[in-house]
């Protein structure tokens, strides 16, 4: 579990926290980890949930964003950083304008006046995106189980393969004192 750890360090320190994350989980969730480690792990999963957070909130993916900080939230509910995240990303998207309504012509013969040209970009209204937060949060929570438990069960794997390495080296040892 050292050597996932440092992997995911490495991956972390280059920002690559989307490939730094699950290994970080593979290490918090290791039986047999030492508890120190452990915990280490879990801290930065959560810094990796909020570099995730924070690249989603740079191009405007709100939803995004907001799914990173609720799944990271699952792991430390009680994290000031990222309810502070989470807090100031809703607020950004509070303060969105509401949707646009398609322009009319003004006076001048079917000109339009810019400030009410609709934008090519889709719109939605708060109500819509707290629908689709919604259902992306309820998504990605799915999504966060079911990485945890793939993550349970490469632990477990990873276990069973330590126990073999282990009775095999056991049975080495006693094969050489035997022949001793």
């Amino acid at each position: 579990s050292d050597d996932t750890y440092n992997q995911a360090s490495t991956r972390y320190n280059a920002k690559d926290f989307a490939g730094a994350l699950p290994l970080f989980q593979q290490v918090r969730l290791a039986p047999g980890t030492r508890a120190k480690t452990k915990q280490n792990a879990e801290v930065m999963a959560v810094y990796c949930y909020i570099g995730l957070a924070e690249q989603a909130r740079t191009v405007k993916n709100y939803p995004d964003a907001l799914r990173w900080c609720d799944e990271g939230l699952v792991v430390r509910p009680n994290e000031p950083k990222l309810i502070e995240l989470r807090t100031q990303i809703t607020s950004e998207v509070t303060k969105q304008p509401p949707t646009i309504p398609a322009s009319e012509p003004n006076g001048d013969r079917g000109q339009q006046n810019p400030s009410s040209q609709q934008s090519d970009v889709p719109r939605m209204t708060n109500e819509q995106f707290e629908q689709q937060n919604q259902r992306k949060s309820q998504e990605g929570l799915q999504s966060g189980d079911a990485a945890i438990e793939q993550g349970k069960n490469d632990a477990l794997e990873l276990w069973n393969r330590s126990v073999r390495n282990n009775r095999e080296t056991d049975s080495n040892d006693k094969k050489w004192q035997s022949n001793d």
